[in-house]
């Protein structure tokens, strides 16, 4: 599982530079500027858990093998 989050860790770094570049952008208006920042807030805290999970998950199992 950690290989294959780490195979995704590219599409998220993308889509975390497109979502700051948003929020910089003049055209970008102030409410929704602040719901992207939640949003990318939110996503990295849940990346961030099924990162902690998939690591903690892979040291519990790895003595057994």
């Amino acid at each position: 599982m950690i290989t294959e989050l780490l195979q995704e860790q590219p599409k998220f770094a993308e889509m975390t530079d497109f979502g700051n570049k948003l929020t910089t952008e003049p055209c970008v208006g102030l409410e929704e500027r602040i719901k992207i920042q939640k949003d990318m807030q939110s996503l990295h805290e849940r990346w961030d858990g099924l990162y902690e999970s998939a690591t903690s998950r892979h040291d519990r199992y790895q003595p057994l093998l």
